[in-house]
Protein backbone atom coordinates (compact mmCIF):
# COMPACT_ATOMS: atom_id res chain seq x y z
CA UNK A 1 0.00 0.00 0.00
CA UNK A 2 2.60 2.19 0.92
CA UNK A 3 5.00 1.93 -2.11
CA UNK A 4 1.59 2.36 -3.83
CA UNK A 5 1.64 5.47 -2.61
CA UNK A 6 4.61 6.56 -3.09
CA UNK A 7 4.35 6.14 -6.81
CA UNK A 8 1.45 7.74 -6.89
CA UNK A 9 3.01 11.15 -5.12
CA UNK A 10 6.15 10.82 -7.22
CA UNK A 11 3.26 10.77 -10.39
CA UNK A 12 2.11 14.32 -8.70
CA UNK A 13 5.54 15.43 -8.28
CA UNK A 14 6.37 14.84 -11.88
CA UNK A 15 3.15 16.49 -13.11
CA UNK A 16 3.94 19.05 -10.98
CA UNK A 17 7.59 20.05 -12.74
CA UNK A 18 5.56 19.60 -16.29
CA UNK A 19 3.61 22.40 -15.34
CA UNK A 20 6.44 24.86 -14.27
CA UNK A 21 7.90 23.65 -17.83
CA UNK A 22 5.02 24.56 -19.35
CA UNK A 23 5.81 26.78 -22.33
CA UNK A 24 9.68 26.78 -21.93
CA UNK A 25 10.72 24.95 -25.17
CA UNK A 26 14.42 24.76 -24.28
CA UNK A 27 15.71 23.74 -20.67
CA UNK A 28 19.43 23.29 -18.88
CA UNK A 29 20.00 20.92 -16.76
CA UNK A 30 22.97 21.91 -14.89
CA UNK A 31 24.79 19.49 -12.86
CA UNK A 32 23.18 16.89 -15.30
CA UNK A 33 25.39 14.02 -14.21
CA UNK A 34 24.53 10.08 -15.60
CA UNK A 35 20.80 10.37 -14.79
CA UNK A 36 18.37 12.83 -14.89
CA UNK A 37 14.50 14.39 -13.54
CA UNK A 38 14.26 15.19 -17.44
CA UNK A 39 13.49 11.60 -18.16
CA UNK A 40 10.61 11.86 -16.24
CA UNK A 41 9.06 14.97 -17.03
CA UNK A 42 6.78 14.83 -19.74
CA UNK A 43 7.07 18.05 -21.84
CA UNK A 44 7.58 19.14 -25.60
CA UNK A 45 11.29 20.79 -24.63
CA UNK A 46 14.52 20.71 -26.03
CA UNK A 47 17.27 19.80 -23.47
CA UNK A 48 20.71 20.46 -22.36
CA UNK A 49 23.12 18.75 -19.97
CA UNK A 50 25.51 20.65 -18.52
CA UNK A 51 28.33 18.86 -15.90
CA UNK A 52 31.78 19.18 -15.14
CA UNK A 53 31.51 15.39 -15.55
CA UNK A 54 32.76 14.14 -18.71
CA UNK A 55 32.40 10.50 -17.77
CA UNK A 56 28.78 11.13 -16.57
CA UNK A 57 27.69 13.35 -19.81
CA UNK A 58 28.98 9.96 -21.57
CA UNK A 59 26.41 7.45 -19.65
CA UNK A 60 23.99 10.28 -20.26
CA UNK A 61 24.60 10.42 -24.04
CA UNK A 62 24.16 6.76 -24.26
CA UNK A 63 21.05 6.70 -22.60
CA UNK A 64 19.53 9.20 -25.05
CA UNK A 65 18.51 11.92 -21.84
CA UNK A 66 19.04 14.98 -22.95
CA UNK A 67 19.47 16.59 -26.83
CA UNK A 68 22.56 17.98 -26.58
CA UNK A 69 25.19 18.16 -23.54
CA UNK A 70 27.98 20.74 -22.30
CA UNK A 71 31.00 19.86 -20.65
CA UNK A 72 31.91 22.73 -17.98
CA UNK A 73 32.57 23.93 -14.58
CA UNK A 74 29.22 24.86 -13.28
CA UNK A 75 30.96 28.09 -12.07
CA UNK A 76 32.89 29.71 -14.85
CA UNK A 77 30.73 28.05 -18.09
CA UNK A 78 30.56 30.88 -20.53
CA UNK A 79 26.90 30.58 -21.41
CA UNK A 80 25.21 33.97 -22.86
CA UNK A 81 22.70 35.66 -21.40
CA UNK A 82 19.15 34.19 -20.95
CA UNK A 83 19.71 31.68 -23.67
CA UNK A 84 17.46 29.16 -22.24
CA UNK A 85 14.05 29.12 -21.30
CA UNK A 86 14.31 27.76 -17.50
CA UNK A 87 17.71 26.64 -15.84
CA UNK A 88 16.80 23.36 -13.66
CA UNK A 89 19.80 22.45 -10.84
CA UNK A 90 18.65 19.45 -9.06
CA UNK A 91 20.96 18.36 -5.76
CA UNK A 92 23.85 20.73 -7.14
CA UNK A 93 23.80 23.89 -5.15
CA UNK A 94 24.64 22.18 -1.52
CA UNK A 95 28.05 21.05 -3.33
CA UNK A 96 29.15 24.26 -3.45
CA UNK A 97 30.80 26.28 -0.64
CA UNK A 98 28.32 29.49 0.21
CA UNK A 99 30.16 32.13 -1.61
CA UNK A 100 30.41 29.97 -5.18
CA UNK A 101 27.17 28.78 -4.25
CA UNK A 102 25.65 32.65 -4.31
CA UNK A 103 27.73 33.07 -7.45
CA UNK A 104 26.43 29.50 -9.04
CA UNK A 105 22.91 30.73 -8.33
CA UNK A 106 23.58 34.05 -9.98
CA UNK A 107 25.01 32.22 -13.06
CA UNK A 108 22.04 30.36 -13.41
CA UNK A 109 19.37 33.64 -13.00
CA UNK A 110 21.69 34.79 -15.83
CA UNK A 111 21.53 31.85 -17.97
CA UNK A 112 17.58 31.49 -17.69
CA UNK A 113 14.81 33.67 -19.52
CA UNK A 114 11.55 33.00 -17.65
CA UNK A 115 12.08 30.78 -14.78
CA UNK A 116 14.67 28.75 -12.56
CA UNK A 117 13.95 25.06 -10.42
CA UNK A 118 16.15 24.42 -7.81
CA UNK A 119 16.03 21.28 -5.62
CA UNK A 120 18.06 20.62 -2.41
CA UNK A 121 18.40 18.92 0.96
CA UNK A 122 16.47 21.47 4.00
CA UNK A 123 19.25 22.58 5.91
CA UNK A 124 23.50 20.90 5.61
CA UNK A 125 23.13 17.40 5.81
CA UNK A 126 26.60 15.40 5.87
CA UNK A 127 28.14 13.39 2.75
CA UNK A 128 26.55 10.11 3.13
CA UNK A 129 29.36 6.83 2.55
CA UNK A 130 27.33 5.50 -0.20
CA UNK A 131 27.78 8.73 -2.14
CA UNK A 132 31.40 8.48 -1.93
CA UNK A 133 33.31 7.87 -5.34
CA UNK A 134 37.05 5.99 -5.81
CA UNK A 135 37.50 8.67 -8.24
CA UNK A 136 39.04 11.95 -6.84
CA UNK A 137 37.62 14.06 -9.42
CA UNK A 138 33.80 12.70 -8.98
CA UNK A 139 34.98 12.21 -5.15
CA UNK A 140 35.45 16.05 -4.67
CA UNK A 141 32.02 17.02 -6.92
CA UNK A 142 30.07 14.48 -4.65
CA UNK A 143 30.91 16.46 -1.27
CA UNK A 144 28.06 18.59 0.73
CA UNK A 145 29.55 21.78 1.51
CA UNK A 146 26.66 24.14 2.29
CA UNK A 147 22.92 23.89 3.35
CA UNK A 148 20.20 26.07 2.53
CA UNK A 149 17.15 26.93 4.18
CA UNK A 150 13.57 27.91 3.70
CA UNK A 151 14.36 31.19 4.27
CA UNK A 152 17.70 31.44 2.28
CA UNK A 153 15.28 30.82 -0.59
CA UNK A 154 13.15 33.20 0.39
CA UNK A 155 15.34 36.12 0.50
CA UNK A 156 16.81 35.37 -2.86
CA UNK A 157 13.27 35.39 -4.10
CA UNK A 158 12.37 31.61 -4.65
CA UNK A 159 9.00 30.07 -4.08
CA UNK A 160 9.52 27.07 -2.00
CA UNK A 161 7.74 23.90 -1.43
CA UNK A 162 8.55 20.55 0.63
CA UNK A 163 9.39 17.03 -0.70
CA UNK A 164 10.34 13.55 0.53
CA UNK A 165 8.62 14.03 4.19
CA UNK A 166 8.79 15.24 7.35
CA UNK A 167 12.97 15.40 7.74
CA UNK A 168 13.22 14.46 11.92
CA UNK A 169 11.52 11.20 10.67
CA UNK A 170 14.10 9.89 7.68
CA UNK A 171 16.34 8.35 9.58
CA UNK A 172 14.01 6.78 12.59
CA UNK A 173 14.57 2.82 12.35
CA UNK A 174 11.47 0.69 12.01
CA UNK A 175 8.52 0.19 9.43
CA UNK A 176 6.45 1.85 11.39
CA UNK A 177 8.71 4.96 11.33
CA UNK A 178 9.11 4.74 8.17
CA UNK A 179 5.36 4.03 6.96
CA UNK A 180 5.19 7.83 9.07
CA UNK A 181 7.89 9.37 6.92
CA UNK A 182 6.25 8.72 3.35
CA UNK A 183 2.90 9.15 4.64
CA UNK A 184 4.26 12.79 5.25
CA UNK A 185 5.09 13.69 1.88
CA UNK A 186 2.40 15.72 1.22
CA UNK A 187 1.97 17.42 4.30
CA UNK A 188 5.70 18.29 4.03
CA UNK A 189 5.02 20.13 0.56
CA UNK A 190 3.05 22.10 2.36
CA UNK A 191 5.24 22.73 5.38
CA UNK A 192 8.70 23.13 3.24
CA UNK A 193 10.43 23.78 7.35
CA UNK A 194 9.56 20.71 7.83
CA UNK A 195 10.61 18.41 4.83
CA UNK A 196 14.29 16.84 4.22
CA UNK A 197 14.04 18.44 0.45
CA UNK A 198 13.26 21.34 -0.93
CA UNK A 199 12.03 22.15 -4.04
CA UNK A 200 12.41 26.28 -5.01
CA UNK A 201 11.04 27.78 -8.45
CA UNK A 202 11.99 31.58 -9.18
CA UNK A 203 10.08 33.34 -11.92
CA UNK A 204 11.76 35.47 -13.86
Amino acid sequence: MDEDMIAFLKKLYYKKLARELAGCKTVLDVGCGNSSIIERIPGDFHSTGLDAYEPYLEESRQKGIHDEYICANLLTADLPEKSYDAVIAFDVVEHLERPDALRFLNNLERWAEKKIIVATPNGFVPTLECHRRSDPQLDHLQIHKSGWTVSDLKKMGYQVRGLEGFKWWRNKEGKIWQMLYKLSYPLSYLMPRTAFRLLAVKEL
